[in-house]
């Protein structure tokens, strides 16, 4: 499906996207719909879930092959050949972006592309490791530490190695991690913040800071979320 992009995250991994030549960075994705087509077979495949003008948010999970292990077991953001906005295809600093139907979550009514661009990366990444937590009804979750029989979640860890203390066995304790989330997961995150009256707390920039917007992201000196608005200019 191809979307006309209104806004676009800017996430830290955008920086090394970034640095290779040719490649158009972004995979926190929101789309206005007014302007979208849908592909050969799209409507055939999913009948009834996609209209021309539906809008949507396409992010870290960009697809998947679909027939690996992995993938018939469900799991398909663990997909080998999994899909990447950005790495494996145009990403989404840009005015329209071509991305895979089963890759495309549903904007809830009730919420606007600028809340939901980064749901696709961050919120999801964010949202999956508590659901798979098994806390209890009201529990309370902070970054802080570990009480013994306690549980660290690791976020956004795609691959390479941490460190851990030995005493986190001797103390009942225990580390899980979540890489992304799917096109339903990422509907299921932003369900969650359409309930509850969660909203993204954004700075907005034109499309044509990006150079600024990597410049501030590797400085840590963003206070906010920034987020790109293509309907804008400086």
């Amino acid at each position: 499906m191809r979307i006309s992009v209104a806004a676009s995250g800017v996430c830290h991994a955008d920086i090394g996207t970034a640095r290779t030549p040719g490649a158009t960075p972004g995979h926190e994705i929101a789309g206005a719909g007014a302007d979208a087509e849908l592909g050969d077979g799209v409507a055939r495949r999913r009948v009834g879930d996609w209209r021309v003008g539906d809008p949507g948010v396409a992010g870290w999970f960009g697809g998947s092959c679909r027939h690996c292990a992995s993938c018939r077991r469900g799991g398909i953001v663990h997909c080998p050949d999994r899909k990447i906005p950005g790495l494996s295809c145009p990403g989404g600093w840009a005015e329209s972006v071509t991305v895979p139907a089963d890759a495309l979550a549903h904007i809830p009514d009730g919420l606007d592309v600028f809340d939901t661009a980064p749901m696709g990366c961050a919120g999801v990444t964010t949202f999956n490791p508590l659901c798979h937590a098994r806390l209890p009804v009201w529990g309370r979750v902070a970054v802080f530490g570990l009480r013994p029989h306690g549980r660290l979640t690791l976020i956004g860890v795609d691959g390479g190695c941490i460190h851990v203390l030995a005493g986190l066995v001797m103390n009942g304790q225990s580390i899980g991690g979540h890489l992304t989330g799917s096109a339903q997961d990422t509907e299921d995150a932003m369900a969650f913040a359409l309930t509850y009256g969660i909203r993204l707390v954004a700075e907005r920039l034109p499309l044509e800071y990006g150079n600024e917007a990597i410049g501030l992201i590797r400085s840590v000196a963003p206070r906010f979320r920034l987020v790109f608005d293509t309907t804008t200019t400086r």
